[in-house]
């Protein structure tokens, strides 16, 4: 999970996160943080009260939810003052990497594939390399519109995306296998990196990955390992991992300063994702109002899926009305459980927070971010450190 500040008139009033289905909040000056739940209802419920060490219980009955609300704080500011700035850093060690080789870009039109292709055409204007845009589509899990809006950020600046699709007869049959993809479960994420590593192999190419090391502490230690592990042999390098230091007020001045803003960021949605992403919150999947190709075959395979797994514990309706189906049976009985319980028993005047207001605090980033200060981290390996990786 990673944390957005909430900006009123200029100052950080809170910093907040979303998870599958719990948003966290952040006190900017302390330690202090609140759990909510995550309601169908259109509100997120503050449940610190049922936090003990950490995971919430309920009769004496444990919710593990660190892995899930688990964030790392870095220090609101820019690492990069502009593009120009993060080019200049980030050449004397790209350079090696990826001069006069062929180098694949696996854009989605989010806020960091998009920061990695501004950086990417920044440098082509200083050396030499081939750079392509691929975009995996997923039938019958993404949504159509993705590639479209992915291709027409991509045109922005010059470049043709090339999308690749999975083919449609194994996703189906995989759907009917396995069900949808849920947490701990992702057999979608094959059919997006095989054709990524058969082309870069074809290719012999570097794949540029857009991660950020802010993202979240498993990202953290994953890019830590990643770039700690890394030899001075570049020819034998195949992942380059661009932004890797970026902070997030780095991503979201730089791409909205040259107009590349996702649409889906400005309905408050943390992050672009197939319209069957697992890892979506409920509060994301209703402000984000994705389409999908064939609902009448999503719903008969959430329908057995149901009746095979989840009936013993949960009437269908609210099955499907909560997006259940997102988690596995043990942990969306905990789910369904905590949520009858919020519901039931915390009072009105219990703290909520309305889904306008989230979707209100997250977009604001995107409309205007105001004078941002200076954040002196000189490496992927500072970063990590100082994040207590």
């Amino acid at each position: 999970m990673e944390l957005y500040p909430v900006l009123v008139r200029g100052a950080i009033a809170r910093y907040i996160g979303v998870a599958p289905d719990f948003l966290v909040e952040k006190d900017p000056s302390s330690d202090r943080t609140k759990i909510y739940a995550i309601l169908p209802s259109g509100f997120c419920t503050d449940i610190s009260i049922l936090l003990r060490k950490g995971d919430v219980v309920i009769s004496s009955e444990s919710i593990g939810i660190k892995s899930l609300c688990s964030f790392v704080a870095p220090p609101y500011g820019c690492s990069w003052c502009s593009l120009e700035d993060a080019a200049r850093d980030v050449e004397a060690f790209v350079r090696p990497i990826i001069e006069r080789r062929n180098v694949l870009l696996c854009y989605s039109g989010g806020k960091d594939s998009t920061l990695a292709l501004l950086l990417l055409n920044h440098l082509l204007d200083r050396f030499d390399f081939k750079l392509r845009l691929v975009y995996v589509y997923v039938p019958l899990l993404d949504d159509p519109n993705n590639p479209r809006i992915a291709a027409t950020l991509a045109s922005r600046l010059g470049f043709d995306l090339e999308v690749i699709e999975a083919k449609r007869r194994d996703v189906k049959s995989y759907m009917r296998w396995r069900g949808l993809p849920r947490l701990g479960n992702r057999w979608c994420t094959q059919f997006k990196t095989r054709p990524i590593k058969r082309l870069a192999k074809q290719l012999d190419a570097v794949v540029v990955v857009a991660d950020r090391a802010t993202e979240s502490p498993k990202r953290c230690r994953k890019l830590f390992r990643a770039i700690a592990s890394s030899t001075a042999a570049h020819a034998r390098i195949r992942k380059l991992y661009l932004i890797a230091k970026a902070t997030l007020i780095d991503v979201v001045k730089i791409v909205s300063e040259h107009g590349l803003t996702h649409p889906l960021y400005l309905r408050g949605v943390t992050r672009v994702s197939c319209a069957l992403c697992p890892f979506k919150s409920i509060y994301e999947y209703i402000v984000a109002k994705q389409s999908i190709e064939d609902e009448g075959l999503v719903l008969s395979v959430l329908k057995r899926e149901y009746r095979k797994a989840y009936s013993r514990f949960v009437p269908e309706d609210t099955f499907l009305r909560c997006l259940l189906w997102r988690f596995s049976p043990q942990r969306a009985k905990a789910i369904y459980k905590l949520q009858s319980f919020v519901s039931k028993y915390f009072a009105a005047e219990t703290r909520s927070i309305p889904f306008d207001e989230v979707r209100s605090s997250l977009s604001r980033l995107w409309r205007g971010l105001g004078a941002t200060p200076r954040v002196n981290l000189v490496s992927v390996r500072d970063l990590c450190s100082t994040l207590g990786s």
